[in-house]
């Protein structure tokens, strides 16, 4: 799963929250309408309509809760999708600041090259000649290797 994918989940959740608690409050409101169609005027039906508009208040108390539940899971959404964008936004700041540190770089190895570039093909050529350099010490070739580099 995506993480990208969790502000979306969260909502689809709290639809269905939402969707519960409708169905809460349709009960709640349905309570004391069932005690009402008993039609019992005894003091049994009394206590009956009491006790089903106590239970339709604790429904309705259950129902704002859950509605308490559906706007916690939407608030998360929102957040989880502000921090989404807080890291999107950062990790292309990041990479912003690389590419300029690689272009940097990549400017300051050619004013190197550029700067010190002809000091290297000599120090490279003196390097070969010297290579080619006779093995005994007296050799006359020294002369010859000391002229071609300049002296």
């Amino acid at each position: 799963m995506s993480h990208r994918a969790i502000p979306a989940d969260l909502r689809a959740l709290a639809g269905q929250v939402a969707a519960a608690a409708a169905r809460t409050e349709e009960v709640a409101a349905d309570l004391p309408a069932l005690g009402e169609r008993a039609g019992w005027g005894s003091t049994a039906g009394d206590r009956f309509r009491e006790d089903l508009a106590r239970r339709a208040a604790d429904t309705a108390r259950t129902a704002a809760l859950v509605r308490d539940v559906e706007a916690a899971l939407r608030a998360q959404a929102e957040s989880v999708e502000e921090r989404i964008a807080l890291v999107d936004a950062a990790r292309s700041w990041v990479a912003d600041r690389v590419d300029e540190a690689r272009g940097l770089i990549g400017q300051v190895w050619d004013g190197v090259v550029d700067a010190v570039g002809a000091g290297v093909d000599e120090a490279q050529r003196v390097l070969d000649v010297a290579a080619r350099a006779p093995d005994d010490e007296l050799d006359p070739g020294w002369l010859d290797t000391a002229r071609s580099l300049g002296r």
